[in-house]
């Protein structure tokens, strides 16, 4: 009974030795494919870290251009503000020489009006003066005060 149970376990044994032996080559090409699918994963890994290695650096010049334009920024705002500060400036020099222009508009008006009397009061001293030499040859007794230089010549050469 013990012999015919060890050839059966034995044919059991052949029968499981050929399927390993039909099994093998599948579990070759398995392992072969495994490979192939380690080197693609390595492969990308590689790419991978590529990708990285560009990405932190493209990062870090985001980051410096970030930090310029700050700088930049913070350069417009105080230019701006200088250029406030000289526009209100300028507006108060304007409302200063709005003043003056006022002021010498006005001066230059009163000084037209100070010429006109001045014309006015030498037409006045001119008619004064005229009326002043006729009543001095009248009072001298000459016609005229030509007549009376024309006497007061002839006594100092005579």
């Amino acid at each position: 009974a013990g012999l015919a149970a060890g050839a059966a376990g034995f044919a059991a044994g052949v029968t499981g030795f050929a399927a390993g032996v039909a099994g093998f080559p599948t579990g070759v090409a398995g392992f072969a494919a495994g490979l192939a699918g380690f080197a693609t994963g390595v492969a990308g890994f590689a790419a991978g870290a590529a990708d990285f290695s560009a990405g932190v650096a493209g990062f870090a010049a985001g980051v410096a251009d970030f930090s310029a334009g700050v700088t930049d920024f913070a350069a417009g705002v105080t230019d701006f503000a200088a250029g406030v500060g000289g526009f209100a400036a300028g507006v108060t020099d304007f409302s200063a020489g709005v003043v003056g222009f006022a002021a010498g508009a006005a001066g230059f008006a009163a000084g037209v009006t100070d010429f006109s009397a001045g014309v006015t009061d030498f037409a006045a001293g001119v008619t004064d003066f005229s009326a002043g030499v006729a009543d001095f040859s009248a009072g001298v007794g000459f016609s005229s005060f030509a007549a009376g230089v024309a006497v007061f010549a002839a006594g100092v050469t005579g």
